[in-house]
């Protein structure tokens, strides 16, 4: 399993280092990507979170998210949205992607939490238009006090999702 690890890393490195050069960034671009992700521990849980976003400038997003995470065991449904602002750095072996984000998420049957995130993020490109990507965002979760117990940090890590610009 740790050999093919290391093949995809190695052709996902050689691939992207020729599509670095090509890859969407410029002033008018649009971008559509996203995240889905389905896991089962003490309670099966499935999450499907789509972006959007549009380059203002060379390399700076104006971006928008969603997501939709429901525990299937427990029959509950979380919504969440954020919006943000995104630079992209190309570091000639990935692109990497980092802002400010501010999102909402709605618990089922509870008030709103607000938190704020700084995602670091590395694209590797596919090809000029596609891109998988992988990274942390660290969020000052809470900043209202919806929940009773005060402002937290969260830095959940394993994202993994694709990027398309066009």
């Amino acid at each position: 399993m740790k050999k093919l690890a290391a093949l995809v890393g190695v052709l996902s490195l050689l691939v992207s280092s020729h599509a670095m050069a090509a890859f969407q960034t410029t002033s008018g671009t649009m971008e559509l990507g996203g995240s889905a992700a389905f896991s089962v521990g003490d309670s099966m849980q499935l999450t499907v979170a789509p972006t959007v976003g549009y380059f203002v400038m060379d390399n700076l997003e104006v971006m928008a998210a969603f997501s939709l995470d429901m525990n299937l065991d427990a029959e509950t449904t979380h919504i969440g949205f954020g919006g943000g602002a995104m630079y992209y750095i190309d570091m000639d072996m990935f692109i990497l992607k980092t802002g400010l984000t501010v999102s909402g998420f709605i618990p089922d049957g509870a008030d709103m939490i607000l938190s704020l995130g700084v995602p670091v993020q590395a694209l590797f490109p596919m090809n000029d238009h596609v891109a998988i990507v992988t990274g942390v965002t660290v969020n000052l979760m809470d900043l209202t006090d919806a929940m009773g117990g005060g402002m937290q940090i969260a830095a959940p890590i394993g994202y993994l999702g694709v990027q398309a610009h066009f």
